[in-house]
């Protein structure tokens, strides 16, 4: 017997359900080697290493594309102007692509319109909501105020130079460099492979992988963002595509298997119309009892 289990009941308890969470975790890693989750991971994870002993990567790389007394010339061009906005928008309309998908169902309760598996659709809009919605703009944005590298003194601005993973000082403007919404909402373009047919889906993943490069990359070429907040940004928000691609679409629990959502969404459906119907019957009701009731109380309108 352990001294650590001769001083408390129970020691040899806490002693195997602590080497039973051990193996589990050891199983789980063992699982995620090699996988493209665990890559992401540690490439995020070195390059937050690297920015983080290397402070000035980041102002390094925002001053190849800043002129003194110009600011950042590259904001002018148009062409770099549009990618921009295809990449604010494209994602949104992916989230909304899924959350109409999964409209139709309740819309259409007995017969509904889309083709799409009620489980991709979910992930499409969710991902959105996880990953630029709340993870960037709710969380990290607020919390860290990263001033974008037009902001800092460096590149003619006024607020002094946060590194990443620093928690910056209060700012006269909204400071919101860190975490980057364009890269995170690219990564989250990953998730339209999805809805391509199987034999497509490669070329469709190089083609979402290039896009989504692009507007995250025209970020710091606009000096919006340093490159280790899309870098960083981009690998998180992969990382959360994954891991929701696993629940959702690989190996789903049966709560949210395609059956299990396609009924929740067709009962919310049906309970929609019952409740529509029966708001109607009222408003008839009352309606055909003031009609009734018009020749008593007519007279006294009159009057």
């Amino acid at each position: 017997m352990t001294s650590l289990q001769a001083s408390e009941p129970g020691g040899g308890n806490w002693i195997s359900r602590l080497s039973t969470i051990a193996r589990m975790i050891a199983q789980r890693l063992r699982r995620l080697a090699g996988t493209p989750l665990l890559a992401i991971a540690l490439a995020t994870l070195a390059c937050s290493l690297l920015f983080r002993l290397a402070p000035g990567l980041d102002l390094w790389i925002s001053g190849l594309f800043y002129v003194e007394g110009v600011g950042f010339p590259l904001r002018s061009v148009k062409a770099l102007d549009v990618l921009r906005d295809v990449g604010s928008v494209l994602p949104v309309l992916t989230g909304s692509l899924g959350a109409l998908g999964l409209l139709l169902y309740v819309a259409f309760p007995r017969r509904p319109l889309c083709g799409a598996a009620p489980r991709l659709l979910l992930l499409l809009a969710v991902m959105q909501v996880l990953g630029p919605g709340l993870l960037v703009n709710a969380i990290t944005k607020p919390l860290f105020e990263r001033p974008r590298p037009n902001q800092i003194v460096e590149f003619g601005g006024s607020h002094t130079y946060v590194p990443v993973w620093e928690i910056g000082e209060a700012c006269t403007v909204r400071c919101a460099s860190f975490l980057s919404g364009e890269a995170a909402g690219a990564a989250t373009l990953l998730t339209l492979v999805l809805l391509v047919p199987p034999l497509w889906r490669g070329p469709a993943a190089w083609a979402l992988g290039g896009l989504a490069a692009a507007v995250s990359v025209n970020r710091v070429l606009f000096g919006a963002h340093f490159a280790s907040d899309v870098l960083i940004s981009f690998g998180i928000v992969s990382m959360l595509v994954l891991v929701a691609h696993r629940a959702l679409a690989l190996a789903p629990p049966p709560r949210f298997s395609d059956a299990a959502i396609e009924r929740t969404l067709r009962n919310a459906g049906l309970a929609l119309r019952r409740l529509i119907r029966a708001g109607r019957d009222r408003a008839a009701a009352r309606l055909a009892e003031a009609v009734r009731a018009l020749p008593r109380t007519w007279p006294r309108l009159r009057a």
